[in-house]
């Protein structure tokens, strides 16, 4: 419909805001949340005070013979979350997603 100005004509409709599915209003203020005519995507809650659950991970590494072990070297507990959630998840969604749009 739109060719080439696809685009900038979504960008120039649609604005990523944060909220927290928890609270009334996804956390904001009652003017910004009114200003919402449609809620497209939510993601899950992040904390990093949670536990992660690793246990399907360990059960498949257990399935697994010594060959399939040393080609999928995976300890999920040698993750560091938080960095990851700051150093290469968040920058990858501003950059790949939000096209360097920063959400604050």
């Amino acid at each position: 419909m739109h060719g080439e100005y696809y685009k900038p004509f979504i960008l120039n409709k649609l604005i990523p805001v944060v909220g927290n599915i928890y609270e009334p209003n996804l956390g904001m203020d009652i003017i910004t949340a009114q200003q919402i005519d449609l809620i497209i995507d939510s993601a899950a809650n992040t904390t990093f005070d949670e536990r992660f659950d690793n246990g399907n991970i360990r059960k498949l590494m257990g399935d697994m013979s010594e060959e399939e072990k040393r080609s999928f070297e995976i300890d999920v507990t040698k993750i560091n979350w938080r960095n990851y959630i700051e150093k290469i998840h968040i920058p990858g969604v501003q950059k790949y997603v939000l096209e360097g749009n920063r959400i604050n």
